[in-house]
Parts: C-alpha cells; structure tokens; sequence
C-alpha cells in the first residue's frame, strides 16, 4: 500500500513556529519573499489566529 507523500494538519496556537515557517516558505516558493517577511503579523497575532477554529468548504 503506497504511503502519502503529506500530511494535513489543522494549527494549534502552540504552532506559532509552524506557521511562521509556512510564511518563509511561501515567500521562497513564490518568489515573493519581501510580500511573506516584511509584514509579518506578531506572534500574539499569530497564537490567536492559530487558535481559531478554521472550517474549509467547497462551494459551486
């Protein structure tokens, strides 16, 4: 049975660090570095976002 290649996985406000570091590698992947760093929210901003409880839907 193959493996996936990823995992998802939905932040905790312990994962600050995680999602500053999505924000690096963002700005790398898109070529867009100054966008992703320059205006970084803080990381009580950043605690509080990730502790939100985020609901994903398709809509048509």
């Amino acid at each position: 049975m193959p493996t996936n290649p990823f995992t998802i996985r939905l932040l905790s406000s312990n994962d600050v660090h995680m999602m500053e570091a999505m924000l690096t590698m963002f700005g790398d992947a898109f070529e867009d570095v100054n966008t992703y760093n320059s205006a970084r929210p803080d990381s009580t901003y950043l605690v509080a976002y990730c502790a939100e409880s985020i609901s994903l839907r398709s809509s048509r």
